[in-house]
């Protein structure tokens, strides 16, 4: 459900700016968020562990894992889907949406905090 979150934050965010619906906007945020948290595990993976899974997959693979990523992505949050995460992020008060805010920040923050201190 978190990244079920950030997706209806973005839908919301990126509707305001819109006079369209602002679904593909959306969707395009969530990849680029769950690439960049794949890229703090990797870097994380890299710190600690001394494995770096990225560098092992070859760039044309890696834009075809990503255009792939993105067709399914696309496929699996569907209009109506996309409505019911909005409806039901719609029905959490305020708190529990400032309190979700603040722990998707951590899950980001985080990871950079420890890459840079170690």
């Amino acid at each position: 459900m978190f990244f079920g979150n950030v997706l209806a934050a973005a839908y919301k965010t990126y509707g305001r700016f819109k006079n369209e619906e602002p679904y593909f906007s959306a969707i395009i945020f969530l990849i680029t968020c769950q690439l960049f948290w794949i890229f703090l595990v990797d870097s994380l993976l890299k710190k600690f562990f001394y494995v770096d899974l990225i560098i092992l997959i070859p760039k044309l693979y890696f834009v075809i894992l990503l255009i792939v990523w993105m067709l399914l992505a696309l496929k699996y949050y569907t209009k109506d889907k996309v409505n019911k995460i909005i409806l039901k992020y719609n029905e959490k008060s305020i708190f529990e949406k400032r309190i979700w805010g603040i722990i998707a920040l951590a899950i980001f923050l985080v990871p950079i905090i420890i890459i840079l201190l170690k």
